[in-house]
């Protein structure tokens, strides 16, 4: 029997070997282009936005133009001009004195082009986009030519991150830019901003905007539907002079989540766990998702999932007297309910038999002599190390293998500091620092690790690099061209900052060797601290443990270390 379970087990594990079965998992996204265009005798306008399915501009895309005829064939198009109003939403690659079946445009950071050309023959432009990256599904827009009307540009900024719907109004920022460069003279524009659901349309503010002008519209929160991602439409009818036009834009409108019992809890044993029945409410009614959690002095002794605006928590604790004071805590699964304020809850403890207890504490502790009795383990020897051995200094950074001031980006390869294996599906991002913190591009690495970023680096930016199972790095952004990225796993940097945390208050009772999560948990024992001795073994099952260590479980590592100061110590008696 043994040899078929043997056969079969080699059989799972070479058949995907040998004819390459190995599953790829890549999540894409979708990209949406909305443009308009105009004309007069000599040329032809055409103006837009690139922006993804979360409604978020796709800066530094290359978007290719061609242009159609009266009668449907492809009309090869001149150079592409950028627009000559001030400041330019978008650039232009030039093409040439000869006209071209297509030319191309290159977003602006937030995803807006402009440019002119030849209007003679045209009917219509073809815009079409394809991620270099794989990033994002190609999307592609028709735009027709209207002669006889002038093209114009809507731009929807909510002034809030997000909307809070304890907020009885919310306001949004609307702009009206002329796409033609001699813009007529018109009245404001009458706008309507509505709220898009897959089966309705619901009308939210109503308001005018002067051409080339900002104005702010106000709604009720009441309006929305409720906390959750909500895409907003701004849209203009048109006139006899411009237009119909749209500008969509998407955000989280978001609750904050109030915790209560609801009723008292009863006398336990917290051994055998102290029920508590809480309820979750809003400012948008029941809450239905997420979970709550029990803490006593700062660690979880229970946890349960949130259903219909309930949640039951039994609460797991060892004796400490005759009652407790436990915090209730709100977990979310979803970004757009807020946790509130932690709940105080005192609960009452019965009294405890000790009797049972002092009979299982003798049987332990007969057990417990047995085994030290017959078992000794032998004391760990450090290896010495040999004269010749370097060592090697592994650290995360960012090295500039060769600079290419003509190269407007970045391109590398993102590997661990310690075994230089490539890191696959790391996230290079370029993030702006100034006014607010914004991620103007980003790109995933792929299998070897390799990545490449074109952006621009002007304003105060920096590069800012990511990956599961290592620690995020982040430094300004560096020269343009070739990049190589170390980073340090998570594994490595929580027992790095022990080291690093020890070796700052002197030898722990070893000489000349690096101190280990044992040493400082022995040095906690015997001052008698217990948080070094507990953040010392949170250390120890995050670096040498079987299970990945995540960004979670390295800031919960890191929450535990104690105070960076050293005690003054008891002579010895």
């Amino acid at each position: 029997m043994w040899s078929r379970v043997l056969l079969a087990f080699a059989a799972l594990v070479v058949t995907p070997a040998l004819f390459g079965a190995t599953p790829e998992v890549r999540v894409r996204g979708s990209a949406k282009i909305s443009a308009a265009a105009a004309a007069s005798e000599e040329s032809a306008v055409v103006a837009g936005t690139l922006l993804d399915d979360t409604g978020r501009p796709v800066g530094g895309a290359t978007l290719r133009i061609r242009g159609v005829a009266l009668d449907g064939t492809t009309l090869p198009l001149p150079a592409l001009v950028a627009c000559a109003r001030e400041p330019p939403p978008g650039g232009f690659r030039p093409g040439g004195s000869a006209r071209r079946a297509e030319q191309s445009v290159t977003t602006d950071a937030a995803g807006r082009f402009c440019v002119s050309t030849d209007a003679g023959g045209l009917a219509a432009l073809t815009v079409t986009f394809a991620d270099e990256r794989g990033l994002l599904d190609a999307a592609e827009e028709k735009v027709t030519i209207d002669r006889s009307r002038h093209a114009v540009e809507l731009r929807l900024l909510p002034l809030t991150a997000t909307f809070e719907v304890e907020r009885e109004t919310q306001r949004v920022q609307v702009n009206v830019r002329s796409v033609s460069a001699l813009s007529p003279v018109t009245p404001p524009l009458p706008l309507a901003v509505y709220a898009l659901t897959p089966n309705a349309e619901t009308l939210l503010a109503q308001g005018a905007c002067p051409m080339n002008g900002a104005t702010e519209l106000e709604f009720a929160t009441s309006k929305l539907a409720g906390p959750g991602p909500i895409e907003l439409a701004l849209r203009f009818a048109g006139s006899a002079t411009l237009q119909p036009a749209e500008a969509r834009r998407r955000v989280l409108a978001t609750a904050r989540v109030r915790l209560a019992l609801s009723r008292a809890p009863a006398a336990a044993d917290p051994t055998d766990g102290v029920v508590l029945d809480v309820a979750l409410g809003s400012a948008a009614g029941a809450v239905d998702k997420g979970s709550v959690e029990a803490r006593l002095d700062g660690k979880t002794v229970g946890i349960a999932p949130v259903a219909r605006g309930a949640a039951r928590v039994v609460a797991q604790f060892p004796r400490r007297g005759p009652n407790a004071r436990l915090e209730l805590r709100y977990l979310p699964t979803e970004p757009w309910w807020r946790p509130g304020e932690p709940l105080a809850v005192d609960v009452g403890l019965l009294a405890q038999n000790r009797w049972p207890s002092l009979a299982w504490l003798g049987l332990l502790g007969a057990l417990a002599l047995w085994l030290v009795g017959g078992w000794r383990r032998p004391e760990r020897s450090e290896r010495a190390a040999a004269a010749g051995d370097a060592v090697a200094l592994r650290v995360a950074g960012v090295h500039v293998i060769q600079r290419d001031d003509e190269y407007i980006g970045w391109r590398g390869v993102v590997r661990d500091a310690h075994d230089e294996h490539p890191l696959e599906g790391a996230l290079v991002s370029l993030v702006g620092v100034a006014p607010e913190r914004r991620v103007h591009a980003r790109v995933s690495a792929d299998h070897d690790g390799r990545f490449e970023l074109s952006a621009p680096s002007d304003g105060a930016v920096e590069l800012l690099v990511t990956a599961r199972l290592h620690s995020d790095f982040s430094c300004p952004a560096p020269p343009h061209g070739e990049l190589r990225v170390d980073l340090v796993s998570r594994r490595r940097h929580v027992l790095d900052r022990l080291v690093r945390w020890a070796e700052r208050r002197g030898p722990l009772g070893r000489a000349r060797a690096e101190p280990t999560p044992g040493d400082v948990k022995r040095h906690g024992r015997r001052a008698h601290k217990d948080d070094i001795v507990e953040w010392a073994g949170a250390v120890e099952a995050a670096a040498y443990g079987p299970g990945a260590v995540d960004e979670s479980v390295e800031q919960d590592v890191n929450r535990k270390e104690p105070p960076d100061r050293i005690e003054a110590r008891e002579p010895r008696r």
